[in-house]
């Protein structure tokens, strides 16, 4: 993972009802104290380091996080922290250097434009030593220095609380347009094969991506019907997407942070080859795309099996028309394609679909939804941005687990920071 992705500044330069947006400048980050480190890439070592932890008040100078965060050692060794106050993201590289850890990076607000640097380190004494050794133990202190943009140090001393939550082994953290929307100011654009890279370190376990046509029957990911200032450069190509063959669209199209179009086909293998994300909701938009998703699913699968990974590719039911048009196809195995349907109960039960997912709109619907989980299918909901919304499905029990397995979100940061810290927050 290039931590570039998450430091680059972008100044959105759009028309129309469109505002320019403030530009987000992260300070570069002194790798000096990681040379020599050893990446933590042992599941048992990361799991003693995985938790919630607390801010011990006495000795932190720094408010903007609030008082409880979560903490994730990553499959590649990157360590990213959470926090639901500001919304705030932090990804650091580094690991163990004898019997002490020392980490460096960067964190940004996703709805502002505050941003800064941050070092972590766990001396031997207060987790260090029983971290190298695997030894398993709550005495974790995670001693943090904050600056904010080019301005002094300020202290932030974690104290570890809890085990993340057990919920999040059967719930997927669903990123809204592949990962963030361009108004996230993420450095990279919406459905972008940088922003499917980046999603996991932004909490995503899953993400959904939007799926159009061109003119000469290409499925290409993108959320809009037509190429807006909104979401791409330039002017020479302006209006409905199904106006452009894909060699048009590749040659003279790029979204707004520079990025090519990604096809279909290139994003499945993006997220199969270069990321650990395990569920994808392909959002069909033109009914006439349809059997070409199928078929690209079905060639995922076979490439995910290739390499043993395991990601489940679901074909999203938005419409009627979307529902006809799968019905018509006529392409071979397309029973092996999990269906995501967002109609009601009844079709989803017609389809036998893997997941019902009705709009957060539309309320719990616990009994619809209990229904639903009885007949072996998951209940996802879409699109939860508001903390309290989410903490409302959240509380929502079906037997011994979550109710809802399942939210689309444009912010999973915000998602993993309430979901993870739930043992220890009301």
């Amino acid at each position: 993972m290039n931590l570039r992705l998450l430091i680059i500044g972008v100044m959105m330069a759009v028309s129309g009802c469109v505002s320019e947006l403030e530009q987000v400048l992260i300070p570069e980050v002194d790798r000096s104290m990681i040379v020599g480190t050893e990446r933590i890439i042992d599941t048992t070592k990361r799991d003693i380091l995985d938790g919630v932890y607390t801010t011990d008040e006495s000795q932190t100078t720094v408010q903007r996080f609030g008082t409880v965060l979560s903490v994730r050692l990553n499959a590649n060794g990157t360590l990213s922290i959470y926090a639901a106050q500001g919304i705030h993201t932090m990804l650091l590289e580094g690991g163990l250097r004898n019997d002490s850890a020392i980490y460096v990076g960067s964190w940004r607000s996703i709805n502002s434009p505050a941003t800064g640097s941050i070092t972590v380190v766990i001396r031997p004494d207060e987790g260090g030593a029983d971290v190298s050794r695997g030894k398993a133990t709550s005495n974790l202190v995670l001693r943090c220095r904050v600056r904010t943009g080019n301005g002094s140090d300020q202290a932030l001393v974690l104290r570890w609380q809890a085990k993340l939550t057990d919920d999040l082994r059967n719930f997927h953290i669903i990123a809204h347009r592949g990962g963030g929307r361009n108004s996230e100011r993420l450095g990279v654009s919406e459905n972008s094969l940088p922003m499917l890279r980046l999603a996991p370190y932004l909490g995503a376990t899953g993400v959904e991506i939007d799926v159009e046509v061109t003119k000469d029957g290409i499925p290409i990911v993108f959320h809009d019907p037509s190429f807006t200032p909104r979401t791409v450069q330039g002017s020479y190509i302006m209006g409905s997407v199904a106006s452009y063959t894909y060699q048009q669209i590749r040659q003279h199209v790029r979204l707004v942070n520079g990025e090519p179009i990604p096809t279909l086909q290139e994003a499945l293998q993006t997220i199969i080859e270069e990321t650990p994300l395990e569920l994808v909701w392909l959002d069909v938009k033109q009914p006439s795309v349809t059997a070409a998703v199928l078929e690209a699913c079905l060639a995922a699968q076979t490439t995910a099996q290739l390499r043993n990974r395991t990601v489940e590719i679901l074909l999203g039911i938005p419409t009627a028309a979307i529902l006809q048009a799968y019905r018509n196809a006529n392409v071979d195995g397309k029973d092996r394609v999990g269906v995501l349907c967002e109609l009601d109960p009844q079709t989803a039960r017609s389809i036998n679909a893997r997941v019902w997912a009705p709009r957060f709109t539309d309320g719990i619907q616990r009994s619809e939804a209990e229904q639903m989980r009885q007949e072996g299918r998951r209940v996802f909901v879409w699109t939860l941005d508001d903390r309290a919304f989410m903490s409302n499905y959240l509380q929502e029990r079906y037997r011994n687990g979550l109710l809802y397995t399942g939210v689309l979100t444009n912010y999973p940061t915000l998602l993993a920071a309430i979901l993870y810290a739930s043992k220890v927050t009301p």
